[in-house]
């Protein structure tokens, strides 16, 4: 016959099984839970890195339809790379208009240890509107065209960059306006369509200061400020509300609020701020 085991030895035995099965599940959680969930692409060498706006640099972006905008992140062994791309009108508005910035967490999380906002927040005066045309009450009175004043509104915000938590060498070494350098590089490019293209590249050893290895994961986060629009509507000169402002009804009101209301869609996600985590990329390595 089998030796008796009392029933409080059983028991015993029973919770040291159990403590043991649950630390067995707390590190395989453990492990998943540090898992990569994406891969960061090959960047190209600096001689075959492709034209913004090119197929073979639209190609590798994947596009977030909830927010308008597409994205892509890319490394090699120096540099780490992001490209945006974004066509829609109130998204280009609102990158500009609100300002537009790119997180860095190194612990694979959805904290922003480090920061790059570009550009800066211009405002909404003198931005292009979502339906197509410039809200430009000073521009004939500063003696410029609709589009020079847009222009130079963009050219002054492609000037200015915020950093934060980069160390002073890394700040030091960035260059605007520019697709190459060896430090932060930070370039925007609006063609008549209109369509951005934005890259933003930074030396891997300014966000991996301890080093970096090919089992670093990291997360990016997208994030644009947004319009407040007043309860009344839109601002000056951008009413959508139906009918006509005065609710005249004429014919001559009529036509631009239908206009209007055919892009409110549009208008009314300029309230609407991007927000894109990218959690637990891996380099390619």
């Amino acid at each position: 016959m089998f030796p008796s085991v009392k029933p409080h030895k059983l028991k015993c035995m029973y919770r040291f099984f159990l403590m043991i099965a649950f630390l067995y599940l707390f590190i395989a959680l453990a492990a998943c839970s540090q898992k990569a969930l994406h891969k960061s692409k090959a960047l190209e060498s600096i001689a075959e890195r492709p034209e913004a706006g090119t197929e073979a640099w639209i190609d590798r972006l994947q596009y977030d339809s909830k927010n308008k905008i597409a994205y892509g992140y890319f490394n090699d062994d120096n540099d780490l790379l992001i490209r945006i791309m974004a066509t829609d009108r109130s998204t280009i508005t609102k990158m500009f208009a609100a300002g537009f910035t790119i997180h860095f967490d190194t612990t694979g999380k959805k904290e922003s240890q480090f920061s790059i906002k570009y550009p800066l927040a211009q405002g909404m005066q003198n931005m292009m509107r979502p339906d197509g045309r410039n809200q430009l009450p000073d521009a004939s009175r500063a003696g410029m065209s609709p589009q020079e004043n847009i222009n130079s509104r963009i050219k002054t915000g492609l000037n200015e960059i915020e950093i934060t938590g980069f160390d002073e060498q890394a700040i030091q070494s960035t260059q605007l306006n520019s697709r190459s350098g060896g430090g932060i590089n930070a370039w925007i490019f609006v063609d008549s369509l209109p369509a951005l293209y934005y890259e933003l590249k930074i030396p891997l050893n300014a966000i991996f200061t301890n080093g970096y290895t090919d089992r670093n994961t990291f997360s990016i986060g997208l994030e644009s400020g947004k319009i407040d629009l007043p309860s009344t509507g839109p601002p000056t000169g951008m009413s959508v509300r139906p009918g006509g402002g005065n609710g005249s009804g004429s014919k001559g009101q009529g036509g631009g609020h239908k206009n209007m209301q055919q892009h409110l869609p549009e208008i009314q996600t300029l309230s609407q701020a991007i927000k894109i985590w990218i959690k637990r990329i891996e380099l390619n390595r």
